[in-house]
């Protein structure tokens, strides 16, 4: 999965790429592509469990092109004054959350429902999180586990 933010670091994508990008790259090495709006949730859901069946499937690589942006700068203290405030706030109005909450209202879902379903998932992102930073870092040994029937079918590629 590529989450294509449209810049690598300060400078924007295109402008020091050559040609049309990770999309053709991925081709030219025979694997097949998809390519999503990363703003949509629902876009992105339906497209990588088809990709994820795909590979199954197949026992073969895909790639996922995901486009999107980012609001701030590359690190904490990088203000983003190379990036137009035009372009900045055109992405703002499409926030993956606000456009998943509009989906979710448009399909039914009352605004308090949907209220309840942001308070929930904020609340499970906040106990991931707290689990994460209380869990030890695991052994160096376990960066090589679940991964021997990957490497024996390897040679089919």
């Amino acid at each position: 999965v590529c989450e294509d933010n449209q810049y690598s670091v300060t400078q924007r994508t295109k402008e020091v790429t050559a040609g049309p990008g990770g999309l053709a790259r991925a081709s030219a090495f025979g694997i097949p592509t998809m390519e999503v709006n990363g703003n949509d949730v629902f876009a992105v859901l339906d497209i990588a469990g088809r990709a994820i069946e795909q590979i199954k499937k197949d026992h073969r690589p895909m790639y996922l092109h995901a486009h999107t942006h980012r609001w701030l700068g590359h690190l904490a203290y990088d203000k983003g004054l190379y990036r137009d405030p035009k372009e900045v706030a055109s992405w703002k109005k499409q926030d993956c959350i606000q456009l998943a909450a509009q989906s979710l209202l448009k399909a039914g879902l009352t605004v308090q429902t949907v209220e309840e379903l942001r308070a929930q998932a904020n609340m499970e992102v906040e106990l991931a999180m707290k689990s994460a930073e209380a869990a030890p870092f695991p052994d160096l040994h376990e960066a090589y586990t679940d991964i021997s029937d990957a490497h024996d079918r390897s040679e089919k590629y």
